[in-house]
């Protein structure tokens, strides 16, 4: 018999090596850092007083709805961070191209625009929203 560990070792492995590549391509086409999950002390210090950097975060598995062979899917969320950017909209087109699939589809975005507190800087910040299809063994 199977156990449930060996059965989505697979997917595992699948699944982080997708979340992997989506990171470095972003990495690479906008030569900015992307972060795992959230901005730790450490990376904020680092970044010093540059608010240009992405962070990619998974989050919740929902049942599939319009997917016939696969029962989950899991949203993920990229957040730009950027600051006097030429062409916010340009970028915004770049991220969907680079990540959007037919196993990884984009969903939608939200824009904001965030003051600095006791400055005269603002920071565009751009959630996407993808949602992945999850094999398993279910």
């Amino acid at each position: 018999m199977i156990s449930l560990e060996e059965l989505n070792q697979n997917e595992k492995k699948r699944l982080s090596t997708q979340s992997i590549e989506k990171m470095k391509s972003l990495e690479d086409y906008f030569s900015l850092p992307v972060f795992q999950d959230f901005l730790s002390e450490d990376e904020k210090k680092a970044l010093g007083d540059s608010y240009d950097y992405f962070i990619f975060e998974e989050s919740e598995i929902v049942m599939a709805t319009d997917e016939k062979k696969y029962s989950f899917q899991q949203k993920v969320y990229v957040s730009f961070y950027s600051e006097n950017r030429d062409y916010l909209t340009g970028d915004q087109l770049d991220v969907i191209t680079l990540l959007h699939n037919a196993n990884y589809k984009f969903t939608g975005s939200d824009v904001n625009h965030l003051k600095l507190d006791n400055q005269d800087r603002y920071i565009d910040l751009v959630v996407f929203s993808f949602s992945r299809i999850i094999r398993s063994g279910c």
